[in-house]
C-alpha cells in the first residue's frame, strides 16, 4: 500500500493544478523526491558574479573565465562540466558572443537560465513539455513595470546570444550548426514568468554561516504544490545530490486533504501584512490560507495594534489578504486606514532594528538586551498586542543573547527568561506546530527554557530550599527527546557540520550531563532515606 503514489493531481479555480493526499500519510513521510527540470545561478543583490557551473560567488581571488566562451567560471572543473559546456558554452562559441552581454545587473543569470530552457526544445521534449505546463502569472506580470523592464533586458541579452543569421552564406551557417536556434519573444516572456513563479533558490553556506553559492532550480512535481502559511509539509534539498528536492509531511495528512508547503519559510512568525507584501512582489500571488484570512491569526493577535481610543481594544484588519484594507478596533469599532498601520509598524520596526541580522551567528550583546527589554516594556500592550510579531522577535533576540550567560543571571532574571521562552513556544505551537524550520526554532527555545533549571536548582539549594529532583529529571529527559527529534529534522536539510546542527548537538551534550547529575543526586537521595 505504501508503494502507491502518495498524491493525486486535482484542478480548481483557486489553485489551478494542485496536489492532495491519495491516502492517509504519516508524519515525515516522503511525498516527492525529484531532480530539477532546469538549474542555474541566481541573480544576486549587488550584482555579485556567480560561476555558471557550480554557482559559487566569485571573488577577486577565485574569479576566472571560460577559456572557450570567456563567461565567468570558478575553474577548469566547471568549464568542463556538462551544465555549462554542453549548453550555453557551445552557443557562445558558435556565435562569437562577447562578455559581458548588454545587461548584467539583476538579469544576467536569468538570461542564462532562459537560454538553457530554450535549449531543452532540442535536447529534451519531456522537460520542455513539463516547463510549458507550469504557471507563469503573466496576467499579473504584464502590469508590473519591473517585470516589463527585466523582460526587455533579457530579450536584448538573448539577441546578443543568438544574433540573426541574415547575410551569412551557407558555409558559415553550416559551421555554426551547433549555435543555430531561434526564439519567440512571447516564449521568452513566458519562460521569465515561469521562473518567477516556480523557481526554488538554494543558498549554500560555508563553515562561517555566510552564503558561498546560490542556485536556482525548477521542479515539475513540486510546482504543483499549493502554498500555506500554516503548512502541513516542507521541502529540503537532498544533501547527497544537492539538486534533488524532497517534500515530506510535517504532520499526518488525511486522504483527500490539500498538500501545502511554505514557499518561503523565513517569515512564518511574522504578521500577515508583513508576509503579504513580499508575496505580492516576488511571488506575484496573494495567499488566502486559513491563517491569512483570519484577522487574529488563529487567536494569536500576531498583527494586532493597540487601539489608542479605548482601554481594551485592538486594531485588526477588516480584510487581511488586502494590503490596503482598513483596520477596525474589536472593542470600540474605531476604523483607521492602512497607511496609519504601516506608518506605526515601520516606525516601531526601525526603533528596534528589524529585520535583524542572523541571530545564530550574531547574537545581541548584554548591553543590547537591556535596551531590548526596555523596548518590550514600553510598547507591549501600549502600542502593540503583547503577542505582536515585533514583540516576539525582540523576545527571541533576548533569549538568544542570554542563553550564553545563564549562569550569571539572578533568579528573577532567570524567571523572566523562562517566561519569554514560554510565550514564544505558545505562539509557535498555534501557528506552525510541526513545521520543520520551526522544530529548529522550538528546539533552541526548549533547550533555553529548560537550561536554567540547573541554575535555579543550584540557587534554591544554596538558599536551603528542597528541590524536586524527579521533576527536574523528567523535564531534562523530555527536552533530550525533543532535541533528538530536532537533530533528525535538521539533518534532512543541513550538513552534519552546519552551525545549526552543531549547536543543537552541543546543547544535547549539556542536557545529557545534567541528566547524569540529577540521576546520581536522585539515587543518593533515595539511599539516604
Amino acid at each position: 500500500m505504501l508503494d502507491t503514489c502518495p498524491y493525486e493531481v486535482r484542478v480548481s479555480p483557486q489553485f489551478g493544478r494542485y496536489l492532495v493526499a491519495a491516502r492517509d500519510l504519516g508524519p515525515r513521510e516522503t511525498i516527492i523526491s525529484e531532480d530539477p527540470v532546469i538549474e542555474g545561478p541566481t541573480d544576486e543583490p549587488g550584482n555579485i558574479p556567480l560561476c555558471l557551473g557550480c554557482c559559487a560567488k566569485l571573488t577577486e581571488n577565485q574569479y576566472s573565465r571560460c577559456s572557450k566562451c570567456h563567461f565567468p567560471l570558478c575553474g577548469v572543473s566547471c568549464e568542463q562540466g556538462s551544465l555549462h559546456a554542453a549548453a550555453e558554452c557551445k552557443i557562445f562559441q558558435g556565435n562569437h558572443v562577447s562578455f559581458p552581454p548588454p545587461h548584467t545587473k539583476h538579469v544576467l543569470n536569468k538570461s542564462i537560465i532562459i537560454l538553457r530552457c530554450l535549449l531543452l526544445k532540442n535536447s529534451s521534449d519531456k522537460k520542455w513539455d513539463q516547463l510549458m505546463t507550469m504557471s507563469d502569472n503573466n496576467e499579473s506580470r504584464r502590469n508590473r513595470p519591473n517585470c516589463i523592464i527585466a523582460d526587455e533586458r533579457i530579450l536584448e541579452n538573448l539577441r546578443h546570444f543568438l544574433p540573426s543569421r541574415e547575410g551569412e552564406d551557407d558555409d558559415e551557417k553550416e559551421d555554426k550548426a551547433t549555435a543555430m536556434m531561434t526564439f519567440d519573444t512571447q516564449e521568452v516572456i513566458r519562460l521569465s514568468g515561469i521562473l518567477d513563479v516556480n523557481a526554488h533558490a538554494f543558498p549554500f553556506k560555508g563553515g562561517d554561516g555566510k552564503v558561498i553559492a546560490s542556485k536556482c532550480h525548477i521542479y515539475f512535481k513540486t510546482s504543483l504544490i499549493a502554498h500555506s502559511c500554516s503548512p502541513n509539509a516542507s521541502w529540503a534539498a537532498d544533501k547527497a545530490s544537492k539538486t534533488r528536492l524532497v517534500i515530506r509531511t510535517n504532520v499526518p495528512i488525511g486522504k483527500g486533504d490539500l498538500i501545502c508547503v511554505a514557499y518561503d519559510d523565513s517569515d512564518l512568525l511574522y504578521g500577515t501584512l508583513r508576509r503579504l507584501i513580499p508575496m505580492e512582489v516576488s511571488g506575484m500571488f496573494i495567499c488566502k490560507c486559513a491563517r491569512c484570512v483570519d484577522p487574529t491569526e488563529f487567536g494569536t493577535f500576531l498583527s494586532a495594534l493597540k487601539c489608542q481610543e479605548c482601554p481594551r481594544g485592538y486594531l485588526l484588519s477588516l480584510n487581511p489578504t488586502n494590503s490596503f484594507s482598513e483596520w477596525k478596533c474589536n472593542s470600540c469599532a474605531r476604523v483607521v486606514e492602512e497607511v496609519y498601520i504601516s506608518q506605526v509598524i515601520n516606525e516601531l520596526e526601525r526603533a528596534v532594528g528589524l529585520p535583524k541580522k542572523d541571530l545564530l551567528t550574531e547574537p545581541d550583546s548584554r548591553d543590547d538586551v537591556v535596551l531590548l527589554k526596555e523596548y518590550v516594556d514600553e510598547f507591549a500592550g501600549s502600542e502593540l498586542h503583547p503577542n505582536h510579531y515585533i514583540i516576539q522577535e525582540v523576545n527571541l533576540r533576548i533569549v538568544r543573547a542570554l542563553c550564553y550567560s545563564l549562569q550569571d543571571l539572578g533568579k528573577d532574571e532567570l524567571d523572566d527568561f523562562l517566561q519569554r521562552c514560554a510565550a514564544l513556544l505558545r505562539i509557535g505551537d498555534v501557528l506552525i506546530p510541526a513545521f520543520v524550520a520551526y522544530h529548529y526554532f522550538r528546539g533552541l527555545l526548549a533547550y533555553q527554557e529548560n537550561a536554567p533549571i540547573s541554575f535555579l536548582s543550584s540557587k534554591a539549594d544554596k538558599a536551603g530550599a528542597k528541590t524536586d529532583l524527579q521533576k527536574f529529571l523528567a523535564r531534562y529527559k523530555l527536552i533530550l527527546q525533543l532535541q533528538t527529534e530536532v537533530v533528525t529534522f535538521l539533518l534532512e536539510k543541513f550538513a552534519l557540520t552546519s552551525p545549526r546542527v552543531k549547536y543543537v548537538q552541543e546543547t544535547m551534550e549539556f542536557v545529557k550531563e545534567q541528566i547524569k547529575i540529577l540521576e546520581r543526586a536522585s539515587s543518593s537521595s533515595s539511599s539516604e532515606e
